[in-house]
């Protein structure tokens, strides 16, 4: 994501259209035209707002966050994001954003039909497979405690191969429980030897991990190599009914967390941010307990407020069991001359006080358009911003923060991303080994490939006269 606008603690973001040179998020990835519980008039749904219609949506928008069913301890947050976002759209630069949305491509007026997964891999499913391939090599049974002997993750470094524009092809053993990395400053194509041969894109400089949770100790080897990871970014699959009914994704308790070793996994100057869902008893946990046991201690509390292409909030604050806004909390380390790690109960943030008052621990709202498959804004830039730009990990500016994304779906440049399907949003097509690419200035098609039906699709060429 980049940063479009900002006003105050607000701050208006848009994705990048390229998220990899060559390379752009599918049309249409972005096509929220509309609140979640209105109709959408398709007649209009792609037409530019005139000046009039926004003055008109933002009095929609003003209804939409006036929230009347809401507790006590969600007054001051509904109260300081309706003043924050309300104040945004005043700004001449941010009304001029949502009028150009609705005509661009990028948001839908070219909408491709949805991502074709029926070769992309299921990695969730594959994993009793792949556990089973991998048996004989690494110990693949409940997760270490710490400081027991445990075998570190593979290494599989990716190399073009002799003729520069042929596909990389990748066995799926090779890549399980292993840490593959793109060392390189140019993204590579993999193709997976399987049916349909499948296309992944690596973006540069980045490496994933394909584990289940029981083998998440083993990255300490990892940040154990790099000293630690100067930034981790998590959004974890909490319990959730409708997730549970709708069977997007497993889901996991809330107390296997603990088991995650970020004192392990953090630089000493590192930032760890969690999302989280609007259960109080969520926030309650992360900030009471889990930091905590973690050595961190909480230090910011951001929102990220989800709007359609014309501004409004994607549904009303009213709404009893869904809101329009996600939290992210935000820890970094107990100070080291603090020697007593252990944290009495008057020591702890009174996480009910800090929700009825917005001004009680560092607040930012982040507003930007969803995507349509449920994926988080990356915020990495805005958590370098706020949090490295001083650090020792970051005071050489020829040394990029060491980042670390967990339960991870798609990769991005910069981070080891590790989960059961991190690279499940890098799907870019099919194809076969003998296909050739160039993405120096696009992609050319040719031999067979198909890279048209996938999450991410070449950018257009530009036009030479």
């Amino acid at each position: 994501m980049e940063l479009a606008a900002g006003r105050n603690d607000t701050w208006l973001l848009v994705p990048q259209r390229t998220p990899v040179p060559g390379w752009c998020v599918r049309p249409g990835t972005f096509r929220v035209t509309h609140p979640y519980d209105r109709t959408l008039d398709k007649s209009t749904g792609a037409n530019a707002p005139s000046n009039r219609a926004l003055k008109k949506r933002k009095v929609g928008a003003q209804a939409l966050l006036e929230g009347n069913d809401v507790n006590k301890a969600e007054q001051g947050i509904v109260a300081w994001i309706k003043s924050e976002w309300l104040g945004l759209l005043d700004q001449e630069d941010v009304t001029l954003l949502f009028q150009s949305m609705a005509p661009d491509y990028f948001y839908g007026s070219c909408v491709y039909a949805q991502a074709d997964e029926d070769v992309a891999l299921d990695f969730v499913q594959l994993q009793p497979m792949l556990k089973m391939l991998t048996s004989g090599f690494h110990n693949t049974g409940a997760s270490a405690e710490v400081g027991e002997d445990y075998e570190p993750f593979g290494m599989l470094q990716l190399s073009p191969s002799r003729e520069q524009d042929k596909l990389l092809t990748l066995d799926l053993g090779d890549i399980y429980e292993t840490l593959v990395t793109n060392n390189s400053s140019d993204a590579m194509v993999v193709s997976m030897a399987s049916d349909g041969s499948p296309l992944y894109l690596i973006p540069p400089r980045s490496g994933f991990v394909i584990s289940d949770f029981g083998q998440i100790h083993r990255l300490k080897d990892i940040a154990q190599k790099h000293s630690g990871f100067d930034m981790i970014v998590m959004d974890p699959p909490w319990q959730n009914a409708s997730v549970d009914r709708m069977s997007h994704y497993g889901t996991m308790d809330l107390y296997d967390l603990f088991k995650i070793p970020i004192p392990h996994l953090l630089s000493k100057d590192g930032v760890v941010a969690v999302w989280i869902t609007n259960r109080a008893k969520v926030q309650k946990v992360v900030v009471e307990k889990l930091f905590p046991a973690w050595g961190l201690t909480w230090v910011a509390h951001w929102f990220w407020l989800k709007v359609t292409t014309h501004g409004e909030p994607v549904l009303s604050l009213e709404c009893g069991h869904r809101k329009p806004y996600e939290g992210i909390l935000i820890g970094t380390r107990i100070p080291s001359n603090n020697t007593d790690m252990s944290t009495t109960t008057a020591d702890l943030p009174n996480v009910d006080k800090e929700c009825s008052s917005p001004h009680s621990v560092k607040k930012k709202l982040l507003v930007s358009v969803p995507s349509q498959h449920s994926r988080k804004p990356s915020i990495a830039q805005l958590l370098e911003k706020e949090f490295l730009a001083s650090s020792e990990g970051n005071s050489n500016p020829d040394k990029e923060p060491r980042r670390l994304e967990l339960f991870a779906r798609n990769l991005e440049e910069g981070f080891v991303s590790w989960g059961n399907e991190p690279i499940r949003y890098q799907y870019c097509g099919r194809g076969h080994a003998n296909g050739k690419l160039d993405i120096q200035d696009g992609l050319d098609i040719q031999d067979g490939l198909d890279v048209q039906d996938g999450f991410l699709v070449p950018a257009p060429r530009p036009i030479v006269d």
